[in-house]
C-alpha cells in the first residue's frame, strides 16, 4: 500500500505510488480517478530509480467514478507498458462491465458514461431516465441506451455485508 492517507485518495503522489510498485515489483496498479489525478499532477517528481519499476506495470485500473481518458493517458506516460481499463460495478455485484482506454476514447462524451461491455455470465438491462434522472419506462436489453443499469448475475450479493459499518 502506498504511503498516503487512505481516507483521502487525492493524497497519493506519483512518488509514493512508484515506491510502492518498486517495493513489490507490482505489475497491476489500481487507483480511483481522484488518486490518479494527483499522481498525474506530481509525476515529474518521481525519482529516476522508481521510474524503472513503473515501466514494469502491465495493467492500470481506475474505478469508483468516471475517469477521463486524458487522465489515463497522462498516467500511462509513467507506465509505458501498461494497458488502461475502467471496470464498472456496484457494491452488490462486481464486476459488471469493463472498458479499455481506446473504447473509452471512441465513446466520447455527452450522453452519459460509457461503462463498456458486460463481463461474461451476467445479464444487463437498462431502464430509461426521466428529465429528473429517475428510472422510468420499460427495462430493455438494447445496446447504446442511456439510463439506470440493471444487472442479473450469479455473483450478485443478496444483501450488503456488514451494512452497519458503512
Amino acid at each position: 500500500v502506498p504511503d498516503m492517507d487512505l481516507t483521502a485518495p487525492a493524497t497519493l503522489t506519483a512518488t509514493a505510488l512508484a515506491e510502492a510498485v518498486d517495493a513489490v515489483d507490482a505489475t497491476l496498479v489500481f487507483g480511483s480517478p481522484a488518486a490518479l489525478a494527483n499522481v498525474a499532477e506530481t509525476r515529474s517528481e518521481v525519482p529516476s530509480r522508481c521510474r524503472e519499476a513503473l515501466a514494469g506495470v502491465r495493467l492500470l485500473l481506475s474505478t469508483g467514478a468516471p475517469v477521463p481518458p486524458e487522465l489515463l493517458r497522462e498516467v500511462l506516460q509513467m507506465m509505458p507498458s501498461a494497458q488502461a481499463h475502467a471496470p464498472y460495478g456496484m457494491t452488490e455485484v462486481l464486476p459488471v462491465a469493463d472498458i479499455d482506454l481506446a473504447d473509452l476514447e471512441r465513446a466520447g462524451s455527452g450522453n452519459g458514461v460509457c461503462v463498456g461491455r458486460p463481463v461474461p455470465g451476467l445479464t444487463v438491462a437498462i431502464s430509461a431516465l426521466d428529465a429528473e434522472g429517475n428510472p422510468t419506462g420499460p427495462i430493455v436489453e438494447e445496446r447504446s441506451v442511456t439510463g439506470e443499469v440493471c444487472v442479473r448475475a450469479a455473483h450478485t450479493k443478496q444483501r450488503y455485508d456488514r451494512l452497519w459499518v458503512t
